[in-house]
């Protein structure tokens, strides 16, 4: 298993200006959390919407039949994308 360090990330939010430790992405299905993305790395949250969604239907057939997530995924791809 290979180490990584940990690194500030840098979010600007009122109160916490930098934050430490691996960002996540994680959807939630009939109370089964599943990480999407496990990463100490700094990403965009909104540009992980897409891939969850069809990793989604790979998992289950289908298409959920709704899509619920904070306004930082409220981007134009994803809008167009869940039109």
């Amino acid at each position: 298993m290979e180490v990584e360090n940990v690194r500030p990330i840098v979010r600007g939010k009122a109160g916490t200006a930098v934050e430490f430790g691996a960002k996540l992405a994680i959807s939630l299905v009939d109370g089964y959390a599943h990480i999407e993305i496990f990463d100490w790395n700094a990403f965009n949250e909104g540009t992980t919407l897409q891939d969850s969604v069809e990793r989604y239907r790979q998992r289950y057939g289908y298409y959920p039949e709704a899509v619920q997530a904070d306004k930082l995924y409220r981007n134009r791809a994803n809008c167009l994308y869940c039109a």
